[in-house]
């Protein structure tokens, strides 16, 4: 087998990036370097496929003339010492032997390993195939300049998802305080009625008192009275949430939805759904922390809420860039541990340490209202010109 030069240049320019990644940045800088779009070659369509009997053939690159002859580049800018990289020559071969295949390039890179038998099937086109085959090898100075151009044309990390990301942090971080606010009202209106002192019962009311002087000895008449004044007793079963619940529950996951979404072709289908598992059970945590925080020890009064301070402009401000910042590291040490590439953690814009733009929503919202109306103005105005002149036409 065929020994890499590890540690150098190219290899760090690579190291933090998966195998699909790595083949799109490849092929992108092949294209740039060799000018392969310029001289026909471009990527097939996914349907264009050669059939031999080690099962069908795709190329990376091809051009096919007036008169159907096929020329293919096949791009490698790693190791080939796995079983597909030997099939694949294998039905090379098959190709070029019967005519289906006209010409193909191999690229491959300086000091990239290869195994015997992948050794031996590219020696053996070269021989047989001089005038089909061609092995070009690529130094590693050159393979540095090729990957530095396929970068260029990845797409940029300052992508629309940081805005969409802090707007979705604000958004939850309201609906949290609502919740909050809600339930302190909700405590406040159960709190029991402090006991009164028989005394103290006489002053307010002596007519009461009189009555339960009136009272019948019998205990079984009061029993009966204490039932009909009973409180009903309230279920111990979970109640099922309140369609103000549901409603914030549905809007939140449509929300994670939207923001997994438009990672695109960075997640797989399973990936997003995991993603969406963790946003939900991030959620369902941060409800039972606000319970419990709100629940009094059972025997015990619940203590007066604090006033809530006077918050101004510029404290929601910098309590928001706190929280924004926090919760930025925090989803930069959890995607670390999930072990995403640093192309996607700049996506998501968790490579920063800027400090978040903060974006006013509200206003936000009313330019896009502004907007709206003044595009069903113009609408209403065109239609009236059309009117105008129909009119005209037909008196006319």
């Amino acid at each position: 087998m065929d020994t890499a030069m590890p540690g150098d240049g190219y290899d760090r320019d690579r190291e933090d990036f998966r195998n699909n990644d790595r083949g799109r940045i490849w092929e992108n800088g092949t294209d740039r370097f060799f000018r392969d779009r310029e001289n026909g070659y471009d990527k097939p369509p996914q349907s264009r496929q050669y059939w031999t009997p080690e099962g069908y053939r795709r190329y990376d690159k091809e051009r096919v003339d007036d008169k159907g002859h096929v020329r293919g580049v096949e791009d490698k800018s790693g190791s080939m010492t796995g079983d597909n990289d030997r099939k694949e020559l294998e039905k090379d071969r098959f190709l070029l032997e019967r005519g289906i295949v006209d010409h193909l390039v191999l690229r491959t890179v300086e000091g990239e390993p290869k195994s015997k038998e992948v050794r031996e099937l590219i020696d053996g086109l070269a021989r047989d195939y001089p005038d089909k085959f061609t092995h070009q090898i690529i130094s590693r100075c050159d393979a540095r300049e090729i990957w530095a151009r396929g970068l260029e044309r990845e797409p940029s990390p300052q992508l629309e998802l940081p805005s969409v990301g802090e707007q979705a942090r604000l958004q939850k971080e309201r609906q949290r305080e609502a919740r909050e606010q809600a339930a302190r009202e909700a405590r406040l209106h159960v709190q029991p009625a402090q006991k009164k002192e028989p005394q103290q019962r006489e002053r307010e009311n002596p007519a009461k008192s009189e009555a339960l002087e009136r009272e019948p000895l019998d205990p079984h008449a009061r029993e009966s009275e204490r039932d009909k004044t009973k409180p009903p007793a309230v279920a111990s079963e979970r109640p099922e949430p309140t369609p103000k619940a549901r409603e914030v529950r549905e809007r939140e996951e449509a929300q994670a939805r939207e923001m997994v979404d438009r990672l695109g072709g960075y997640l797989s289908d399973p990936q997003k759904e995991q993603v969406l598992a963790v946003l939900r059970q991030e959620r369902d945590n941060e409800r039972k922390d606000i319970a419990l925080e709100l629940k009094p020890p059972r025997g015990q009064e619940p203590p007066t809420p604090p006033p809530i301070p006077q918050r101004t402009p510029q404290h929601e401000h910098e309590n928001a860039l706190t929280r924004a910042i926090q919760e930025r590291n925090n989803a930069r040490a959890a995607a670390k541990e999930a072990g995403l590439s640093r192309e996607i953690m700049g996506i998501l814009g968790l490579n920063s340490d800027d400090p978040p733009k903060m974006i006013d929503v509200d206003h936000a919202g009313m330019h896009a209202e502004s907007e709206r109306e003044h595009s069903i103005h113009q609408k209403r105005e065109r239609e009236r010109s059309e009117r105008e002149r129909e009119g005209r036409h037909r008196s006319g």
